[in-house]
C-alpha cells in the first residue's frame, strides 16, 4: 500500500485523498506510473490509451518507452479540440471498446489535455457501468484542473459539459516535461486556472504573482504543486459540488458562455482564456453588487489584461451569452448563480444576479478589453 503521510513538494511526492484520486508529481521519469502498473498487473486484463492526434505525434512515444508493463495495448485516437466532446464521438469509442472485447477489468489511460481527460473519464465511467482509468495530463490546464476530481463530461446542444458523471480515476500522473513544448495559447489556457486557484485560496501566492519578474512559465514550474493542492483540498471537502466545490466555478459561468457561443459561431477561444475573460466579467458583476471592492477588481482585471491575449468580443455576443448562462449547472430555481470573489482568498458560492446586471457586466468587460 502507498503511504498517505507524504508531503507534496516541487520534486516528487503525491497527495492521497479519500474521495479523489492520487496525484503524482514526477520530475525524473514515470517511476510512479510504472509502480502503479506493476502493483496492479493482476487487476487489469487489457489496456486502452485514449489520446488525440497532436499528443500522439508529440508526446506518446516518450510515454510508451516507459510502460513496457502494458499488455494487449490498444491506442484509441481522436482529433484534437472541444468538438470531440460529443455523444457521437462517445458512441464511436464505446463501439470500439466492444469490438475489441474490452471487459470490466480493462484500464483506460487518458493521455492528453482537458478534452481527453473529460471524455476519457466519461467513457470509463459509463462503459459496462464503469471501468478503471488513470489520467496523464499533457497540458497545464489538464494538470492543474481538468484531470483532477472525477468530473467527466460531454458538450451537448452547444452547451459545455451538460452530460457527464462524477467518476474518480485511480490516479493522476503529472510530469512537467510535457509543458515545455506547450504552445503559448495552450499554456495560457492553463495559466488562467492557476490564477483562479490563487485568487480563491492562495492570496499570498497571488501577491507573489503580481510582483513576479521572471516568466510565467517559470512561475508555474515553481508553484504548480501548490496550485494543484487547491483543487485537491476543495474536492476532498465537497466531492459532489454541494458547496465549496462551486468555488472552482469562479469565472466559469460567464467564461463557459463565451466559450460555448464562440464555438457555435465557429470561433475558437481556448477554455482557459474564456475563463480569464469570465473572471474579469464576474468580478465586475461582484463589484457592482457590493461583494468586491473597486481597487481589488481593478488590480485583478489589469493583471489579467496584461497577461493574456484576448480576441475582440463583439457586443452582439451579450444576448446569446446570457441565454447560455441560463443553462449553467449551478443555477437554482430558475436563477443564475455565481461564485463571487470578495477578496483574494475569500469567496462565496450560490449568489444570484439579475439578467440586466449580468448584461451590464459582460458589456463592460467587452469595452474594457477593447480599450487599449
Amino acid at each position: 500500500m502507498l503511504s498517505s503521510n507524504l508531503v507534496i513538494s516541487n520534486i516528487c511526492n503525491f497527495i492521497l485523498m479519500s474521495t479523489t484520486p492520487k496525484v503524482f508529481f514526477d520530475d525524473e521519469n514515470f517511476r510512479e506510473l510504472k509502480s502503479f502498473l506493476q502493483n496492479n498487473k493482476d487487476n487489469y486484463s487489457s489496456y486502452f490509451i485514449l489520446t488525440d492526434s497532436n499528443v500522439h505525434s508529440h508526446c506518446l512515444a516518450s510515454v510508451l518507452t516507459k510502460i513496457e508493463e502494458f499488455k494487449e495495448l490498444e491506442i484509441l485516437e481522436i482529433e484534437p479540440g472541444e468538438s470531440q466532446k460529443s455523444i457521437e464521438i462517445a458512441a464511436q469509442l464505446w463501439d470500439t471498446l466492444l469490438e475489441m472485447k474490452a471487459d470490466k477489468k480493462a484500464l483506460m489511460i487518458n493521455i492528453g489535455g482537458g478534452v481527453i481527460t473529460d471524455i476519457g473519464g466519461f467513457i470509463a465511467g459509463t462503459y459496462k457501468r464503469g471501468i478503471d482509468y488513470i489520467n496523464l495530463p499533457t497540458s497545464l490546464l489538464g494538470a492543474v484542473d481538468a484531470a483532477i476530481g472525477g468530473k467527466t463530461g460531454l458538450d451537448f446542444n452547444g452547451l459545455k459539459n451538460q452530460i457527464g458523471v462524477m467518476y474518480n480515476s485511480q490516479g493522476v500522473f503529472v510530469n512537467p516535461v510535457f509543458f515545455d513544448s506547450l504552445p503559448d495559447d495552450e499554456f495560457y489556457s492553463g495559466l488562467a486556472e492557476c490564477i483562479k486557484h490563487m485568487l480563491i485560496a492562495l492570496p499570498e501566492l497571488w501577491n507573489t504573482f503580481l510582483t513576479w519578474e521572471k516568466s510565467h512559465r517559470e512561475f508555474v514550474v515553481e508553484f504548480l504543486p501548490a496550485m494543484v493542492q487547491v483543487k485537491v483540498d476543495i474536492v476532498t471537502k465537497d466531492p459532489y459540488e454541494k458547496n465549496e466545490r462551486q468555488y472552482l466555478n469562479y469565472g466559469h459561468t460567464i467564461g463557459h458562455a463565451l466559450e460555448s457561443h464562440s464555438i457555435n459561431c465557429g470561433i475558437e477561444i481556448k477554455h482557459g482564456v474564456a475563463v480569464a475573460w469570465g473572471i474579469i466579467a464576474e468580478n465586475m458583476l461582484a463589484k457592482d453588487l457590493g461583494y468586491l471592492d473597486a481597487s481589488t477588481n481593478d488590480t485583478i482585471a489589469n493583471c489579467i489584461k496584461k497577461s493574456f491575449v484576448f480576441q475582440p468580443v463583439p457586443q452582439d455576443f451579450v444576448e446569446p451569452m446570457i441565454e447560455i448562462c441560463t443553462h449553467d449547472k449551478k443555477n437554482e430555481n430558475g436563477e443564475i448563480r455565481f461564485s463571487f470573489l470578495q477578496a483574494p482568498g475569500k469567496i462565496v458560492a450560490k449568489q444570484k444576479a439579475s439578467v440586466e446586471q449580468i448584461k451590464t457586466a459582460i458589456a463592460n468587460t467587452v469595452a474594457f478589453l477593447a480599450n487599449d
